[in-house]
């Protein structure tokens, strides 16, 4: 089979809360495009989930189990693993990538928590197998492209159909009463990354300096370097479909 499709999807609890124009209009673009999305296996790496402080971890429970409270009511959900794609991903790449179990290896037990940025993107999907990876955030920049090369190789070469998920908010310092206080670095940042989803050069992911993603604080700028190498192993173009910033942090909609 082949690689479906690829999402840079945010995760904010608005996209399901909905209170304003900008949340209606973006939830509602995404759920435009992901309710013809035919693939058998989802991969997502968020940055919620699982934290390693050196390498990648690719979950490898039997279960998924994941609840999250919203101001409109609780987001609960369940999938299954597919431990075999799991398993590839991490065979692929052991120098940074470790397989991570949790209470059993199979069984009801083998079940390992989903995170609002898996729960939240995966909500505009229909149900299916899904992969779980947890976006590090050292500074291996080099290393984090060479993963997104190999994993799109991975991906592409499955037996099943497959989309891809890059969980993603962006720079969440955009407001002075916001709980990280305000940096005019966000709204570079975030001009920074539109500037690659218009152009299609993700390259200069690697050119961001330190400084900037300090100040701004986004939980995905190491999903933007795996993403980049994703996309160059594929050729893949992406659509930025929607941006804005609520409150204090910014969200962008792509899609292949």
């Amino acid at each position: 089979m082949v690689l479906l499709a690829t999402y840079w999807l945010p995760h904010g609890d608005e996209l399901i809360d909905l209170p304003n124009d900008n949340s209606r209009t973006m939830a509602r673009k995404i759920s435009e495009v992901t309710s013809s999305d035919k693939s058998e296996v989802r991969v997502v790496i968020s940055p919620h989930g699982l934290g390693l402080s050196r390498n990648i971890g690719v979950i490898m429970t039997e279960n998924f189990n994941g609840s999250f409270s919203l101001a409109t009511g609780n987001l609960r959900a369940r999938y299954k693993n597919d431990r075999i794609l799991a398993g590839k991903i991490a065979d692929s790449s052991p120098d940074v990538v470790e397989k991570v179990t949790f209470a059993t290896g199979s069984g009801q037990k083998s079940t390992f928590p989903v995170d609002f940025g898996s729960l939240i993107p995966l909500h505009f999907f229909k149900r299916g197998k899904v992969v779980l990876i947890g976006q590090p955030r050292f500074n291996r920049r080099s290393e984090l492209v060479a993963f997104g090369k190999t994993l799109y190789g991975v991906l592409n070469s499955y037996r099943e159909s497959v989309s891809m998920i890059f969980s993603a908010d962006m720079a969440h310092t955009h407001a002075p009463d916001g709980p990280y206080g305000f940096s005019e670095q966000a709204a570079i940042y975030d001009k920074e990354v539109q500037d690659m989803f218009k152009s299609g050069f993700f390259g200069r992911s690697l050119e961001i300096p330190e400084d900037v993603v300090t100040a701004a604080k986004p939980d995905s700028f190491w999903n933007l370097l795996i993403m980049s190498g994703f996309l160059e192993a594929g050729g893949i173009r992406m659509k930025m479909d929607y941006y804005y910033v609520e409150h204090y942090f910014g969200m962008l909609f792509a899609h292949s």
